[in-house]
């Protein structure tokens, strides 16, 4: 039997997604600032592509969104696939991130620990 658990959310494109993001920033944010930066930088050279600019008429700044609420566009806006789905990748990173973090070990460290996982369009699962 696994004595540690790790979960991550899976691609269920509703709603609470960004909430979910909001509540993980909002508890782990100082622990979350280099993979945020690093998501702004690659979100950034995304937005420099003329071919899916127009895809983003109001950005992917999610991290003024995380900071100020009522900057966050509506419901349509996150919901659409070019905005949700590197916010979901990002939300199911950052939850690693903070587990590794808090368990002081290397993604390498976690991944070589679990006994087993399985994951499916609802998140994954890992015991070790």
């Amino acid at each position: 039997m696994a004595t540690n658990m790790y979960t991550a959310g899976g691609q269920g494109n509703t709603q609470e997604y960004f909430t979910e993001l909001r509540g993980l920033y909002a508890t782990y944010g100082c622990l979350l600032d280099d993979i945020f930066d690093f998501a702004n930088m690659i979100f950034e050279q995304l937005l420099d592509d003329e071919t899916v600019i127009d895809q983003y008429p109001l950005g992917l700044d999610f991290s003024k969104w995380l900071r100020r609420a009522e900057l966050t566009p509506d419901s349509d806006y996150l919901l659409s696939a070019p905005v949700s789905f590197p916010l979901i990748a990002l939300g199911q990173l950052a939850s690693f991130y903070v587990t590794c973090k808090v368990w002081q070990l290397t993604p390498g460290d976690v991944i070589e620990s679990l006994h087993g996982s399985t994951g499916h369009s609802q998140g994954i699962v890992g015991g070790f």
